[in-house]
């Protein structure tokens, strides 16, 4: 009885910052299978075990701790990254459907089910708890998360609702980033809101690869504007983790390991359509696989090492 008490309490303090931290891996990992698929294969595979590891307990504690993860959801900070769950199990249904496809699909349309019913529980509580002004850009996990179904939908038969979701991820984004962009520079943010800075790659990196996943047919003009924007965002997102390392170390430092995997796997799309600009995806996945290791260290190093000791 104590130990299964002892199991819950752990259970019940698991961050949600770990389930960003197994979508940045495994979206690592989808990112060097697609850049070298000869070793980057066996890269996914560890990155996809490595993942299911981490947002596997986080899907226990929703289960059997779920008062724990309502606490989650209610907080602005730990809530708005719970959809790195979902979103991980989006990128995962793309390797289970080259072999299984029907497991596949039923995985991917799972996990979007899933990435709705957490987006409705985090807005309901912000509205609920009147904390919708808020914001900070964690919230593109959940928000910009979106387009994520549509990163991964090439294949899976649902086109046109993967269109649809890309469109509410560029709406979502295109009025989410001003307002928050305002915000910061007027008010400033807190030091447990600067470290979401780097999130700002997400979306439009997001909307980059959503537009070039094979359900669309891009158009020059606004594939080369969202680029633009995509590699800006990028950039900024490098200088915003060159200053969050500075501060004290949390689980949602996970949060920004995404927005640079995903970014690899804009620039790499980008390149195959624009072949003069390939080198962008050796660059950035280069520096991506050093941010993720050095996170995924630190954050081994502070949640286990340091509670084993």
């Amino acid at each position: 009885m104590e130990n299964k008490r002892s199991f819950k309490d752990k259970l019940s303090q698991y961050p949600s910052g770990a389930s960003a931290l197994g979508l940045g891996i495994v979206g690592l990992g989808s990112a060097w299978d697609n850049i070298q698929p000869e070793i980057g294969y066996y890269i996914f595979v560890f990155c996809i075990i490595c993942s299911l590891v981490l947002i596997s307990c986080y899907i226990l504690k929703i289960i059997f701790c779920f008062d724990s993860f309502i606490d989650d959801m209610k907080d602005t900070l730990r809530g708005a990254v719970v959809t790195s769950t979902d979103m991980s199990l989006l990128v995962i249904s793309t390797f289970v459907y080259r072999y299984e496809p029907t497991i596949g699909r039923m995985l991917w349309f799972f996990a979007t089910i899933m990435h709705l019913i957490i987006w409705y529980t985090f807005t309901y509580y912000r509205i609920k708890l009147g904390k919708f002004l808020e914001f900070h850009f964690g919230w593109f996990v959940t928000y910009g998360g979106i387009v994520t179904v549509a990163v991964t939908a090439n294949g899976m038969g649902f086109n046109p609702w993967a269109r649809a979701f890309w469109w509410i991820g560029f709406i979502s984004t295109i009025i989410l980033i001003p307002i928050i962009s305002a915000r910061g520079i007027r008010l400033g943010f807190e030091n447990k809101y600067k470290i979401t800075i780097p999130v700002v790659a997400a979306p439009v990196n997001l909307l980059l690869a959503g537009y070039l996943s094979g359900i669309f047919e891009p158009n020059q003009t606004l594939l080369c504007l969202i680029a633009i924007a995509a590699f800006t965002a990028t950039f900024v997102a490098w200088i915003g983790i060159f200053h969050a390392y500075r501060l004290p170390f949390v689980a949602t430092f996970a949060a920004f390991t995404f927005p640079l995997s995903i970014s690899v796997t804009s620039s790499i799309r980008f390149g195959k359509f624009y072949p003069s600009f390939s080198f962008l995806g050796w660059i950035q996945i280069i520096i991506t696989t050093i941010v993720i290791t050095y996170t995924t260290w630190r954050f081994i190093k502070f949640y286990v090492l340091k509670k084993a000791n």
